[in-house]
């Protein structure tokens, strides 16, 4: 394993911007919904929400009963997203 504080360079230079962690999207996508709450996020506020809520799996048109059952689903998939990235860190620390 490399050590960020000695090698960040040579760790800086193996990063690929291009790699998705899909455990992060939700994490993510809940920083986006909890910025279009407060704040106006341009002509494409709509598009923005849509994306964050698809990180979730929910659609929006399907919460005219309320947002109850998205709370839920949002917390499922975070825990598991935490879960995830605790799983992925933990591996990493024991392959050094």
């Amino acid at each position: 394993g490399l050590s960020i504080k000695d090698q960040g360079l040579e760790i800086a230079k193996r990063w690929d911007k291009d790699v998705k962690i899909d455990a992060l999207r939700p994490i993510f996508a809940l920083g986006h919904l909890r910025m279009a709450a407060s704040h106006e996020l341009g002509d494409d506020s709509e598009e923005k929400i849509t994306t964050a809520l698809d990180a979730f799996g929910i659609n929006q048109r399907d919460m005219s009963g309320g947002w109850g059952l998205a709370t839920d689903i949002m917390y499922d998939r975070f825990t598991g997203s935490l879960l995830e990235l605790a799983g992925i860190i933990r591996h990493c620390r024991e392959s050094v």
